[in-house]
């Protein structure tokens, strides 16, 4: 996985904010290396080290993850629910969007995710 900065606007923050809410998202891309095999991909999270904050793909008191193709594709969450399942070929990529927040930032230089 790889931090791309804030690139685009896909999600909000709150649990099932499944649209943009004015401020750039933390973007990531998340490869899936050669010979790792096909997979589906049921559930994400996201989560700072320090336990600075958790974004995932379920409904809880955590913000939404968005996950797409693509910068631009159409989200793979389901909006009733927030979750997702979708296939990444092996070798293949996606991209992430956390929402940060107002006024600070969940993402400061140097901050480490798992």
């Amino acid at each position: 996985m790889s931090f791309n900065g804030k690139l685009r606007d896909r999600v909000g923050r709150g649990d099932k904010s499944l649209s943009s809410d004015g401020s750039f998202d933390a973007t990531f891309t998340v490869n899936l290396l050669p010979g790792s095999g096909n997979r589906t991909v049921t559930k994400l999270q996201l989560r700072r080290s320090d336990n600075g904050g958790i974004w995932n793909t379920t409904v809880d008191n955590y913000w939404v993850l968005g996950a797409a193709a693509s910068l631009d594709a159409a989200l793979y969450n389901n909006s009733a629910n927030a979750g997702v399942n979708f296939a990444v070929s092996e070798g293949g990529s996606f991209n992430l969007f956390a929402s940060d927040g107002t006024g600070s930032t969940y993402f400061p230089p140097g901050s480490a995710l798992i």
